[in-house]
């Protein structure tokens, strides 16, 4: 049975030096809201901490820090030099001129995404991403939405438009590629 264009999206290997990543609005005061949110946090820290391993670049968003406050402290902290927070209001960043202007000049054609809330900002970002012309890769167990329902709705969504959607653990071996070399011990760490 032949693929649909949609499906085709996760055929092709992610390859690190294509890849950026985009931690969304993972802030203080929606936290205690959010469903699973204590796993939600866990997964994005083995990102971060991942991405170093593979020189991938990771933009911050900030959806109206006065109000929701700045990224979880705990991720913060896994923060690597260089990382750019942007604040916005839009609920998507393709929205926000300033940070789809940092998207841009980082010359990647792969996004991946995680954060909250999944059924709307990383639900918009991600689709108008994809329109755009970018690979758009979400993680599913590092986004979450206050509702489990609206959160598995949105995946859903995603992956029918044509967005891939994979796990922690499915993104980083897949980045790694073989069971050779220090950074795969790492990963293993990192995922157990």
């Amino acid at each position: 049975m032949a693929l649909t264009t949609p499906n085709r999206v996760m055929l092709q290997r992610l390859q690190p030096a294509d890849c950026l990543f985009l931690l969304i609005d993972v802030q203080e005061r929606l936290l205690p809201a959010m469903a699973e949110c204590d796993d939600m946090l866990a997964s994005n820290a083995r990102l971060l901490r991942a991405l170093e391993l593979f020189s991938i670049p990771l933009l911050v968003s900030e959806q109206y820090p006065q109000g929701l406050g700045k990224t979880a402290a705990s991720l913060q902290d896994l923060y690597v030099e260089d990382v750019e927070v942007c604040e916005k209001r839009c609920f998507s960043v393709a929205d926000d001129s300033a940070f789809i202007e940092k998207i841009n000049d980082k010359s990647r054609s792969t996004i991946l995404i995680s954060g909250i809330e999944t059924h709307i900002c990383v639900w918009q970002s991600a689709r108008d991403l994809y329109n755009r012309g970018y690979r758009v890769v979400v993680v599913g167990d590092a986004t979450t939405s206050r509702s489990s329902r609206d959160h598995s709705c949105a995946l859903s969504c995603m992956q029918q438009i044509g967005i891939g959607v994979v796990s922690v653990e499915m993104l980083l071996f897949d980045l790694q590629k073989t069971s050779e070399g220090e950074n795969f011990k790492l990963i293993s760490k990192l995922v157990r």
